[in-house]
């Protein structure tokens, strides 16, 4: 609570001392404590000073002769400690009417000293302090507040206040002097130092002053201009308002006759309605009666509800205290065990390490054997590669063989059409039953040699798949005698491929071990049964194109040595080895597939287009039209787009690192077709050689990309 300090008369501080300052926006008449009501305004000042910070309410009064000071009953450190007295300061200054709002002391230096200096309540400390307690008579007492404006002109003598105010060295003239020469010049020196600061700091305020005043000059002047401009625009105006006000006094003064006759009347009214108060307002202050007592009970209903809840909490405390006592008693518990477990896993971990000595020594044991059985493994390895080597001269003495058996069948052809067409012309100038005859007989031993080609065609094909099987178990037998090794990189065609034309490429000093995928043909067959004509080779075409196609192909067969003997039996453009003749494919029943050269790759735009897709197993040398003899992979791709659903066969060609795109003559419309068409695919592929395995789709979309995207055949857009 804020006390009246009589002993204070102004607020005396150094501009950098202030804290915070809050003014009254009116003048109010207030008579606190019991003085005698004066009209006054209020100020709120914050004083720090060597670190300790107080707080004061300053009501000035109006004619600013005097002011009454209250101070708060403590002080604050440094820091936020004050906002509290503050707010206890407005709350007194708002108690007595005043409204209150802070002085904005933000500025630089100067301007904030400029701030401070309007403020009449506050006036920096007397420059001049008694030296001793032997000041004169009538002097302030040391730590007494400096006497105000007011008090110090009732004491200066007459003939001092018809002059000047005394100067400084006068009021240095009263203090007692030194006690000795040295305190004397030394306190000259100080005093000097003081003056010379004083006069410093003068001269500054007195610059800036003298700034602000001309940019104030300047201002006011440039605001009289303008409102010697709206002066004149307001006094016309005025004019123009007052002719309005007195054409409307006019029109009142019409209409309020009628009403000034209702006035009376409810002046009468009213009086009689006063008579009537008396009574409400007893009925009201029984009211207040009553609702004053019925405030008392609730007080007393309140004490005793805040003494139960007093009780409960303290009931509350007390079980909190026994819970917390029962968790100190399990955390000691707790802490116990703890330290058990920690000795347990200690001895864990010695028998663990233990146990990985012993492992450690198993592992260099079988490591030994390891190297033993990989030197005995190298043995059967080079046994089984001699095996090998053997059954690749078998195959191509078999193969030389049937070379030359095709080309004696294929020359005994020629000789026999050129005997036909001899006889033909014969029977076209004579005619006759014998020569018919002749015909006829020359026509059936064409049949036969035709049916002997396709079957040697067909012993070619079964040889070759035979082969590839031998091979591939010779190999299974190899990876499975040879030691581990680290996996190679995987090839181009994201596979390895199992078996190599010998005819192509020679085998190798030393075979590299491969583990051969499972063969899962008899499950193809099962899923999507080839037809009975897929099996047999296809049939050859009509005599005339035959006998030219053949002719052409042996003759080249005998002058450059063609590899591949069998590449004759095609005749069309873009050919490969056991297809259709033409460069085109049927799998025997019904859907004919044919080289699409618009596409160069299957394209699709998402992984998840891809229903069905198979590899071959195997790979199977070709000769296709206007390109060497080479292997190829297989591939059957089923995609459906929306509602849309395609099949295509593609063969990865190795050495011209291309690849060859077949589309059947129409594409399924629907589900249950494009099964069959798969079927169908499948027994095209099959006739030319190859053993055909479904890969599986992985349903997690990453990793099914990851794996679609090693198949040279297939370009994913998305």
């Amino acid at each position: 609570m804020f006390a009246y300090d009589q002993s204070l008369s102004i607020v005396e501080a150094d501009e950098a001392d202030v804290v915070a300052i809050h003014r009254s926006t009116d003048t109010l008449t207030v008579s606190p404590d019991g003085l005698s009501p004066r009209p006054c305004n209020a100020y709120v000042c914050v004083i720090q000073r060597k670190g300790v910070i107080r707080v004061y309410v300053v009501l000035e009064h109006a004619d600013r002769k005097g002011r009454w000071i209250y101070a708060a009953p403590e002080s604050a450190g440094e820091g936020d400690a004050y906002l509290p007295l503050i707010k206890e300061g407005l709350a007194f200054a708002n108690s007595l009417g005043f409204t209150l709002h802070e002085v904005n002391l933000n500025y630089g230096k100067a301007m904030r000293e400029v701030v401070i200096r309007d403020i009449p309540v506050i006036r920096r400390p007397s420059a001049v302090e008694p030296a001793s307690a032997e000041a004169p008579k009538g002097a302030a007492p040391p730590g007494a507040p400096a006497p105000s404006r007011v008090d110090v002109e009732k004491e200066v003598p007459p003939q001092e206040k018809k002059g000047s105010a005394p100067s400084v060295e006068k009021a240095r003239e009263a203090k007692p002097s030194p006690r000795d020469e040295n305190e004397a010049k030394v306190l000259a020196e100080r005093l000097a130092a003081e003056k010379a600061e004083a006069e410093r700091e003068s001269r500054e305020r007195l610059a800036l002053l003298k700034a602000n005043i001309d940019l104030l000059v300047s201002e006011r002047q440039a605001q009289d201009a303008a409102l010697a401009v709206q002066e004149e625009e307001l006094q016309g105006e005025i004019a123009r308002l007052t002719k309005e006000k007195e054409k409307v006094e006019r029109e009142h003064e019409k209409t309020t006759a009628p009403l000034k006759g209702t006035v009376d009347r409810l002046k009468g009214e009213l009086e009689s309605l006063g008579k009537g108060a008396s009574a409400a307002a007893a009925s009201l202050r029984n009211e207040i009666t009553w609702l004053k007592a019925e405030k008392d009970k609730a007080g007393e209903e309140t004490a005793r509800e805040e003494d139960r809840l007093r009780a409960e909490v303290a009931q509350l405390t007390a079980a909190r205290d026994k819970e917390e006592r029962a968790a100190a008693k399990r955390i000691e518990s707790l802490k116990a065990q703890l330290s058990s477990l920690s000795e347990e896993r200690a001895q864990s971990e010695e028998q663990r390490a233990a146990k990985v000595k012993e492992l450690e020594a198993e592992v260099e044991r079988l490591t030994a054997d390891m190297s033993s059985s990989g030197k005995q493994a190298a043995k059967d390895i080079a046994t089984l590669e001699s095996l090998l080597q053997k059954q690749q001269a078998k195959k191509e003495e078999a193969r030389k063989s049937a070379v030359e058996r095709l080309v004696a069948l294929a020359a005994e052809v020629e000789v026999l059409e050129a005997e036909r067409e001899a006889v033909e012309q014969i029977v076209s100038r004579r005619g006759g039953g014998e020569m018919a005859e002749a015909l006829e007989r020359a026509e059936a031993e064409v049949a036969a040699l035709r049916r002997e080609v396709e079957r040697l065609v067909a012993e070619k094909a079964l040889a070759e798949q035979s082969a590839a099987a031998r091979l591939s178990s010779i190999q299974a037998e190899v990876t499975r005698l040879a030691p581990p090794v680290e996996p190679s990189a995987p090839s181009r065609h994201g596979r390895v491929q199992h078996v190599r034309d010998e005819s192509v490429k020679p085998v190798p000093d030393k075979a590299e071990p491969v583990k051969p995928a499972p063969v899962k043909e008899e499950l193809v067959k099962q899923r999507h049964p080839a037809p009975a004509a897929a099996a047999a080779p296809p049939a050859v075409s009509t005599a005339g194109e035959w006998d030219d196609d053949v002719a052409s192909a042996v003759e080249e067969a005998l002058k450059e040595g063609e590899p591949d003997p069998f590449s004759f039996m095609g005749g069309g453009e873009d050919f490969v080895s056991f297809g259709a003749p033409g460069g085109e494919g049927s799998s025997g029943a019904g859907v004919e597939f044919n080289l699409d050269k618009a596409l160069d790759m299957i394209e699709c735009g998402n992984p998840s287009e891809i229903i069905e897709i198979y590899s071959s197993l195997n790979v199977v040398n070709i000769t296709p039209a206007g390109r060497p003899p080479q292997p190829c992979g297989a591939y059957i791709v089923a995609l459906k787009r929306g509602e849309r659903f395609r099949v295509h066969v593609a063969w990865s060609l190795t050495a011209d690192n291309s690849t060859l795109v077949y589309s059947p003559e129409k594409q399924p419309a629907d589900a249950a077709e494009c099964s069959r068409v798969v079927g169908d695919a499948l027994g095209f592929v099959e006739t030319v050689g190859f053993m055909m395995d479904s890969v599986k789709l992985n349903a997690d979309p990453d990793k099914r990309g990851r794996a679609l995207s090693k198949i040279p055949v297939l370009r994913i857009k998305g």
